[in-house]
């Protein structure tokens, strides 16, 4: 699992970047690069599975997306021009450092509190406290688009409550 959660984000921007080749009406670059991507998985997973047995195909799975994310990225900026990437690349190092901190503070917190209580209230609270930690970070970050949400967030409630 450790080797498939390395290609979350490729799975997930991947997902969103093909719908936006898909809204500009351009079919033909996410099918040629999903298949660069699975003939890049396959390759990768022959590699890996030798050296590193089922954590190699896990790790070509995850790697192969990334690869996948990124030559959509590229394709995607090829194609409309300048679309903010490098703040679109700022926030999401941001967001990747507090998720990471997040991460290593949950494993932390459950390591330490399932010695002392059992591992459901010591997961439950290292999912409370690891959440807190990244939204603080990405706060205390300045990652733009949290500050967007909570100032719509202010703004939804004061309507809200305004038409009560």
């Amino acid at each position: 699992m450790a080797f498939y959660s390395v290609g979350l984000i490729g799975i997930a921007s991947r997902k969103v970047l093909v719908r936006a080749f898909y809204s500009i009406k351009d079919t033909k670059t996410p099918m040629v690069i999903s298949s660069v991507a699975m003939a890049t998985n396959i390759l990768l997973n022959i590699a890996l599975s030798n050296i590193m047995g089922i954590n190699g195909i896990a790790l070509a799975t995850s790697l192969s997306s990334l690869i996948s994310m990124f030559l959509l990225y590229l394709s995607l900026g090829l194609k409309i021009g300048n679309y903010n990437r490098i703040k679109i690349g700022v926030s999401l190092f941001k967001i990747t450092v507090a998720s990471l901190l997040m991460g290593i503070s949950v494993f932390y917190f459950h390591y330490r509190l399932a010695m002392i209580s059992g591992n459901i209230l010591s997961l439950f609270i290292s999912i409370v406290l690891g959440s807190s930690i990244y939204f603080i970070l990405i706060i205390f970050m300045r990652v733009d688009y949290v500050k967007n949400f909570i100032s719509d967030l202010k703004k939804r409630f004061t309507i809200e409550r305004q038409g009560w």
